[in-house]
């Protein structure tokens, strides 16, 4: 092991899981990844290095490198070319190879100038990039879901009204009845509920994909707003009332939820929005 301890400087730590459980043991799973997080952190003082995984022996032998809680990327060890090394990857050097996976290196030097070069805050482009990656897969998840949701709540609404209406889309009605009687009226409500927000998560999705929908990411205390292909960076006492309105709705609701007419919360710092009629799109 190298005789500079990582874990003897403060801005080293354990993740939360394995400081609740204390199944790490403060020691690197191998000399090349101690020295390369030693130098970093000794270098970066402004940076969080923090174990987020360790091997079978309970060393640490994965680390994630933060900036004010902004994830810059990961150092972990690999087994490569029949030694181990360390493994250097973050969204800007996978952007740069062919194949998955990051930078893997031997030499510290390396390793460390491979870091110091592409690990950073991310830009503009870059965060409003990840922003609407996020969109599009929260909308596809949720407009899956909502879909599979409303199925399942509408074939075992059909599965009542087949018992009691033997196929005859006459006794609707009845149906009505007869579920209120069995004290099952909540089945025909969630089916309406799941119906209502299928169609809700569809319609947000269709105008994202279409490029109609204003996308707001809050980044160091700012936001970056795209509308169209206008993209401003506000201060939040600058946004748009008919913008902050909608945040605010969506403030009120969980990651990944929708609101009618509103649009959808992706999580705390990212938004999608249904632009007013007449707006830029």
């Amino acid at each position: 092991m190298s005789t500079k301890d990582p874990f003897s400087l403060a801005n080293v730590v354990l993740s939360e899981k394995y400081q609740q459980s204390g199944l790490c043991k403060k020691q690197c799973s191998r000399t090349i990844l101690g020295e390369v997080v030693y130098t970093l952190a000794y270098e970066k003082p402004m940076w969080t290095f923090v174990v987020s995984q360790t091997d079978y022996q309970h060393n640490a032998s994965t680390f994630e490198i933060r900036h004010d809680g902004e994830l810059l990327g990961t150092i972990t060890t690999t087994y490569y070319r029949g030694d181990y090394c360390v493994e250097v990857e973050n969204h800007r050097i996978s952007q740069t190879r062919e194949r998955r996976g990051g930078y893997r290196t031997k030499d510290l030097a390396r390793a460390v100038s491979a870091v110091k070069k592409m690990f950073g805050r991310r830009n503009t482009n870059e965060a409003l990039a990840e922003g609407r990656k996020q969109v599009d897969r929260v909308l596809r998840e949720q407009a899956w879901g909502k879909s599979r949701e409303y199925q399942n709540a509408a074939n075992t609404l059909e599965k009542e009204l087949l018992t009691f209406a033997n196929k005859d889309a006459a006794v609707q009605a009845a149906f009505s009845s007869h579920l209120t009687l069995l004290g099952r009226s909540h089945l025909r409500t969630k089916a309406d509920e799941a119906q209502v927000e299928m169609v809700t998560i569809e319609n947000i999705k269709d105008k994202f994909e279409k490029n109609r929908t204003t996308v707001i990411i809050r980044v160091d205390g700012k936001y970056i707003v795209q509308t169209g292909d206008k993209v401003d960076i506000l201060d939040d006492n600058a946004l748009p009332h008919s913008i902050r309105g909608k945040i605010g709705m969506l403030k009120l609701v969980e990651d990944e939820h929708t609101i009618t007419d509103v649009g959808c919360r992706v999580n705390s710092e990212t938004f999608v929005i249904l632009n007013d009629e007449g707006e830029s799109e």
